[in-house]
């Protein structure tokens, strides 16, 4: 599933909040160039709100503080 897909996805299912996951890091090396794509395809098709997280605490009652798709700090 490629950027243009999970978006297609995530509007269908319209989920309070989207963690990207299976996209390009330095970290996959020469195949994962190949295999997957860059987070920023998929984030500039959602035209949603993106908040970029070192770390993620989630509760019922902040769950609106992160609406929108979130982002961990590669390291």
């Amino acid at each position: 599933m490629d950027g243009a897909e999970a978006v297609q996805v995530m509007h269908q299912l319209k989920p309070t909040i989207t963690i990207p996951m299976h996209y390009r890091t330095k970290a996959l090396g020469i195949p994962g160039m190949i295999l997957f794509d860059k987070v920023d395809k998929f984030l500039n098709a959602s035209g949603q709100h993106v908040e970029d997280v070192s770390e993620l605490h989630i509760t019922k009652e902040g769950l609106n503080d992160y609406k929108g798709i979130v982002t961990f700090q590669y390291q």
